[in-house]
């Protein structure tokens, strides 16, 4: 009986026990079926989320960096633009890429035959007017590298070190010269190039007169606000020409003010004969204009042979004169030949296009007006408006007005040029003012001006010819 009761209780366990297995198996299936379920469901839901894709790519976020990559290059592609954004960042990311994309060969543009100019993406010549402001920028790294020790000699009152010192930093100064008078005399604090060169108080010129004086001896005192503002202002010459917007017209003036000041040092009351540099300081501007030019020469080469061989001569000429002590006179006339051949090159580069159609008849207009207010200065015995307005004219005449009335009829332009100089001559040349002849000759001047206005006016004009 007893082991009846024991066999009932056990079995009655195993029951319970396997109740309890299948219910565990059941809950334990429960799970594994829920992933069926989702792994369904996304089966289902998959269809209909087809057009979501495209409705995701409908927006087309990826589409907005497309706009904004290519509005860049077209922002810096701008010739502005483009070399001014590129040097704001100096020498660095912006510098490198531009011109890089520029080598492209479909960006490039560069003339692969007949009479095209190059065109880069950053403007006319980008590639090689960064490569003229990198030329340029050496130098004034060279000038700020001698100006830093010249005044660590000035401090320690190493005066024939100072001396070497500052040869080595006024000639690479000079050397920079294709660049720097265009971009630091328009800086923010004035006229930077004076303040370097020829300031009464500080500058180049004064520190010659301190430390190569023949009958005062220089003083540590007087010599170290000079050394040290030339530092100062050196540093922010580098970071100026670094940032300013250059264009390949930038280039050219900056080669026709070397050729108009190669002579301007020469003699024996030139700014630098105390130091002795006046020949080496004019040989160094050439060397400039030379390796600046040899830039652009390749182009001209192609497009006018004879007129690059002409400045190539015209510069060896020159070179030729800068030996012993060399006559002023000569030299200025021998620069003023080779400016006249730079700005044949100009032209043929169509860096500075000439006028023509509007744009001359607008600027005749202006020195018309300017030579009424001369009249007006004249009849009212005013010499400092005449002056003002006399200035106005020749300044705009012998600008690319002049170059471009030749260019239209060469008569016309002999008239006006007889005319300018001859109330130069009444004007400025005697001990007094011949204000009749200056009268007279500024009338004749007006109606010349009259005559081509009305003669540019006939000359058929198609836009976009000459650029």
């Amino acid at each position: 009986m007893v082991n009846r009761l024991r066999l009932i209780s056990l079995l009655a366990c195993l029951l319970i026990f396997l109740l309890m297995v299948v219910a565990c198996g059941d809950s334990a299936a429960t799970p594994a079926a829920e992933p069926t379920a989702t792994a369904t469901a996304a089966a289902t839901v998959a269809p209909t989320d087809t057009p979501r894709p495209t409705a995701t790519a409908k927006p087309t976020v990826t589409v907005k960096p497309t706009v904004t990559a290519t509005a860049k290059p077209t922002t810096v592609a701008s010739p502005a633009a483009g070399a001014g954004s590129t040097a704001g960042a100096g020498s660095t990311p912006g510098a490198a890429t531009t011109p890089k994309a520029a080598t492209t060969p479909g960006a490039a543009g560069t003339a692969t035959g007949g009479g095209a100019i190059p065109i880069i993406a950053g403007g006319k010549f980008y590639v090689e007017v960064e490569q003229s402001r990198s030329l340029v920028n050496k130098k004034l790294d060279e000038m700020n590298d001698a100006l830093d020790e010249l005044r660590a000699q000035v401090i320690s009152s190493d005066w024939e070190k100072a001396k070497a010192s500052w040869k080595t930093a006024h000639l690479a100064f000079l050397g920079a010269r294709p660049l720097t008078p265009q971009i630091l005399i328009n800086d923010l604090y004035g006229n930077l190039d004076a303040q370097l060169d020829e300031r009464p108080k500080y500058g180049f010129q004064v520190m010659e007169g301190l430390i190569f004086s023949k009958t005062v001896k220089p003083s540590k005192d007087t010599a170290l606000p000079i050394a040290a503002r030339l530092v100062r202002d050196g540093r922010q010459a580098r970071i100026l020409m670094t940032k300013a917007e250059l264009n390949a017209l930038t280039v050219f003036r900056g080669l026709r003010n070397i050729c108009g000041g190669m002579a301007e040092f020469l003699g024996e009351e030139g700014p630098n004969y105390l130091s002795g540099t006046s020949v080496t300081g004019s040989k160094a501007k050439l060397e400039a204009l030379r390796e600046t030019y040899s830039l652009f020469s390749p182009t001209t080469e192609r497009l006018g042979p004879e007129v690059n061989i002409r400045l190539l001569e015209e510069m060896k000429n020159v070179d030729r004169l800068l030996v012993g002590t060399p006559d002023p006179h000569t030299v200025d006339l021998a620069t003023k030949k080779m400016q006249k051949a730079l700005d044949d090159v100009s032209d043929v580069l169509k860096v500075d296009p000439l006028l023509e159609g509007p744009e001359l008849l607008q600027e005749l207009g202006n020195l018309r007006v300017a030579v009424d207010g001369a009249l007006v200065g004249l009849a009212a015995n005013k010499p400092d408006d005449l002056a003002a307005q006399y200035s106005e004219f020749e300044v705009g005449w012998e600008g690319k007005v002049g170059r471009s009335v030749r260019e239209v009829d060469d008569s016309d332009f002999q008239t006006i040029d007889t005319l300018r100089r001859s109330i130069n001559e009444a004007l400025y040349f005697g001990v007094k003012a011949d204000t009749q002849r200056a009268n007279q000759d500024l009338i004749d001047l007006a109606k010349a001006l009259d005559r081509t206005i009305a003669n540019v006016r006939k000359i058929p004009f198609t836009p976009g010819a000459n650029k």
